[in-house]
């Protein structure tokens, strides 16, 4: 694997990651709002 690909696609993973966690808290803060799909909190968030 070439190291810039290989650095691009951690990168890639952790920010999805950090997609998911902050979903997550946001339906552990907020149980009565409808659960956000990754692609909304994406598109909703400047990550």
């Amino acid at each position: 694997m070439d190291r810039a690909f290989t650095a691009a696609a951690a990168a890639l993973v952790a920010t999805f990651m950090l997609a998911w966690v902050s979903a997550k808290e946001d339906a552990v803060a907020n149980p009565n709002e409808p659960v956000q799909t990754l692609a909304q909190t994406v598109a909703t968030n400047d990550i």
